[in-house]
Formats: structure tokens, sequence, C-alpha cells
């Protein structure tokens, strides 16, 4: 439904006046150059592939979720409806905290999903979880600025989300970005609102719960036990085992063309054909070293991960207000982070989050 809903949405853009105009009102925005910067160096890595032609279009074609982000970008400019898009996100994450919490006490599976989990995977739901959180408290510290003390979620409506993500998810991207955005939170309440109580209070909260939680404290544990057991890998594959033998691989990949690369969806050929002669390593997440980043060297070269951090960077240069910055760059840095550990940007749910996060708030009008 999601791809049905997307192509549908492609096509209105193309074929609709209206909305092609309003695509030539945002053509000198910085995000805009810069999609259109890293699009252009993923067309261009598809010519020089080491995959077949088939494996090349099919990985350009899963960057399509790019496109919304300037499509958002068209869209949301007017700050009410930025506010109604984060009123909607918020409210209906906070539905599916109150639904997690549900599924785990009575132990009831969701679709498919283990007891407690109703978003996507355990790594999906926490980052969502963790961005709602921080949007809550966003809106609180500069809710006398936007006089919307009656309208955004009450500062308690995070206690469900708080303990859904803590104590009863286990994905660590969740920890990592709820741990990120805590620091951004309180970076801002400082420099912005000089309340040093607030962000005293959440500098001791969030470390109290996460030790508090025997789900935390076993997978941040099992994590660390897997680093310290590289080998043990080898012979029954780990979250972080393998993600470290993957890295290693990755990285002698990118030795061999530092500047382009394998090109657009060569990754996983170039992996496999590179350790064809290393019993056991051939099914060490071959295609994709779950480092978003490594992945974009090692496919584009430096040259293609220098565009795609441009890109990102270009997020810095958008003038919007504070409050929808400080909102999208919290997100943006919390995504960079969990990115070092999976592909974030390119995965299919984390992906589109980020580049319509990005778009609505990052939105603004000549």
């Amino acid at each position: 439904m999601t791809n049905v809903l997307e192509i549908t949405l492609f096509g209105l853009c193309v074929f609709n006046h209206e909305l092609r105009r309003r695509f030539t009102e945002i053509k000198k925005q910085p995000l805009l150059i810069g999609v259109g910067a890293f699009i252009l160096i993923l067309i261009i890595g598809c010519f020089y592939s080491v995959a077949d032609y088939q494996d090349t279009l099919r990985s350009l074609w899963g960057w399509r979720k790019i496109l919304l982000l300037p499509i958002a970008l068209s869209l949301f400019a007017d700050h009410v409806w930025k506010d109604r898009f984060i009123k909607v996100s918020v409210g209906f994450i906070f539905l599916c905290s109150l639904l997690s919490i549900t599924s785990f006490i009575w132990q009831f599976e969701v679709y498919r999903f283990t007891p407690g989990i109703v978003i996507r995977n355990p790594a999906t739901q926490g980052m969502v979880f963790a961005v709602a959180i921080f949007s809550i408290v966003m809106g609180f510290i500069y809710q006398k600025r936007f006089k919307v003390q009656h309208e955004w979620p009450h500062i308690f409506y995070m206690i469900p989300l708080l303990i859904a993500i803590i104590f009863m998810t286990s994905g660590r991207s969740g920890y990592l970005a709820l741990i990120i955005l805590s620091i951004y939170f309180c970076y801002r309440a400082i420099t912005y609102k000089k309340n040093y109580w607030v962000a005293l209070f959440v500098c001791l909260l969030i470390p109290s719960l996460f030790l508090n939680s025997s789900i935390v404290k076993d997978r941040i544990n099992l994590g660390i036990n897997e680093i310290s057991n590289v080998s043990a890998a080898y012979e029954k594959e780990t979250s972080m085992g393998s993600r470290i033998i993957a890295w290693k691989n990755a990285i002698e990949l990118v030795k061999e063309r530092p500047l382009l690369g394998v090109g657009t969806g060569g990754y996983e050929p170039a992996f496999v054909d590179h350790v064809k002669d290393q019993k056991g390593q051939e099914n060490f997440l071959h295609h994709d070293p779950h480092n978003q980043f490594l992945k974009i060297l090692a496919e584009l070269g430096m040259v293609g991960l220098v565009i795609f951090l441009s890109f990102l960077g270009a997020a810095l240069l958008q003038r919007t207000t504070p409050f929808y910055f400080d909102l999208s760059l919290g997100v943006l840095l919390a995504w960079c982070g969990t990115s070092l550990f999976s592909s974030h940007f390119s995965t299919f749910t984390e992906g589109r989050f980020i580049y319509l996060w990005l778009g609505v708030l990052l939105a603004y009008k000549k």
C-alpha cells in the first residue's frame, strides 16, 4: 500500500500543474540542490556498476524514497501544516505506544510481530518512539513562543512512550536515538531557555531508566559481548560480531576503488567476489555492511560520500524557524548516529520517515 500511494504521489507531482509550479519556487533551496546532486551521482554510478543491469536499476529504484523530501519541501512551507504534521505524527505514535504496552502485557501479537512490537521491528519502533518523545519535549520548551500550550500534547504524554521504548523494546538503535535526542534537547534547553534544571533532570532521568531496565541492560551487554568475541561470529553469526566482520571487508573493498566505488547496487556482487576465497564469510551481511556511510563509500567512492554528506549538511542552510530547525536537526543527528550501525537513510521505513520529516520541517517560503 505504501508503494502504491508513493507512486500515485509521484504521478500527481508530474501531471498536476500546481504541484509542478511549486517545485519552481523551491529550485534554489540548498536541500533541493543537495538531493539533486546525490541523485545525479546515483545515476552516474549505474554506468560503471559491477552489478548486472537489473540489480543496478533495482538499487537505483530503491532510492526513490528520497524524492519524498523535495515533494515535502514544496508542500509544507506554511507553519500551520507543519504543526498539523507534527501533531498527527506524534499522536499516531503515542497511540502505537499504548498498543505496544497492551500487546506486551497481554502477550498478543499485532500482525506477525512479537508481543510489544507494533511498528515494523524493535529498531524502527524504538527510533520513532524516541522522535515522538523529542517532539513533545521540544514543543514544551518552545510553547510560549508559539502560543500552543492548549494544543500541544501534554508533557506527560511521553510517559507511555518512555515505558514502551525502555522496558518493552529491544532495538539498540532506539536506545541510541533516544540518547542523541536527549543530548540535543539538553543543549537547546540550556542555550535557548537557559533552563539548566530541565537539562539536569533529563540527564539524570534517561540513564536512570536505562539502568533500571533489564531488557536494555541485556541488549547492551549482549552487544558488548559480541564485540569482545568477534571470532565467535565466524562460527555462529551474531549481530555486532557480523557487523565488525562486514565493516572489515567493506573497508578492503573501498581500498580497491576509493574514488568512485563499485557503482550503484554493486556492493553485494563486489563483496561476494571479494570473500569467495575466505571460507565462512560469504554470508556475513553480504548485501549491506550495516553502516550507511561505509556502504555509500564502497558503492560511490569518496566522491559519492562527500556529495551525500553535503546533501545532509545542506539541512543547516535551510531558512526555517528555530523550532522546526531544532526538530529536524535533532532527528537528523539521531539518524546519522544509528546509521553508523545500520543503513537508515536507505531502509524502507526509516528512510521514508527521515526524508518526510526533513522535507516537512525544513520547508520555507521565499
